[in-house]
């Protein structure tokens, strides 16, 4: 009888542990967009994202309730660059291969209508550069050690401070309407597939 009465025991602390049959089996919240409004922000969510990581940039944020997509700092491009689709003039090109530059992009997505279900993207480019000196070897007299020297023992030269600050060189609008565009008729193309 001790026997049974220990099986028992077992058996009814793994039910109220959570050993028991699944009751919930569809999910919670929905994948697919429910309403009007709903279908307009994903599709400009989606050609977002894909637009800016076409363009080659790295997501740093994404936050869907304020409707704000913003990218890491990337190295604008350069002449041997020939690929890439982030310069708009040889202006461009030529100052970020003399230093350089990065750009951030920001993608605002706001509700607009006076029904509110339709919503627009607004595009951001930042142009920056870094604060921050490089180690560089300008001559003979200052390579002496520099490539042997352990990391972290002190030199000649300054060392870098890891938190520098960005100096805004400008907006580059021309960039900024590409983009736009490239978002905003690949939102078109998701509202039919939807």
């Amino acid at each position: 009888m001790r026997r049974y009465w220990h099986s028992g025991a077992i058996c009814l602390a793994a039910a109220f542990v959570g050993c028991g049959p699944v009751l919930y089996t569809k999910p919670v919240l929905t994948t697919e967009p429910v309403t009007e409004a709903q279908r307009h922000f994903e599709a400009h969510w989606q050609a977002g994202l894909e637009v800016l990581r076409r363009y080659q940039f790295k997501i740093d944020l994404q936050d869907r309730r304020r409707g704000l997509i913003r990218t890491e700092p990337m190295v604008a491009r350069q002449f041997f660059e020939f690929w890439r689709r982030d310069a708009t003039s040889a202006y461009d090109v030529a100052e970020a291969s003399l230093q350089k530059v990065y750009l951030i992009a920001n993608v605002q997505i706001s509700r607009v209508g006076s029904d509110g279900t339709d919503y627009v993207s607004a595009v951001r480019i930042q142009r920056v550069r870094s604060d921050q000196i490089e180690a560089r070897t300008t001559g003979t007299a200052g390579d002496q050690g520099s490539f042997g020297r352990a990391s972290g023992t002190s030199g000649d030269r300054e060392e870098e401070d890891e938190g520098g600050s960005m100096v805004l060189l400008g907006e580059d609008r021309e960039l900024a309407e590409r983009i736009l565009l490239a978002i905003e008729t690949k939102a078109t193309a998701k509202l039919g597939d939807f």
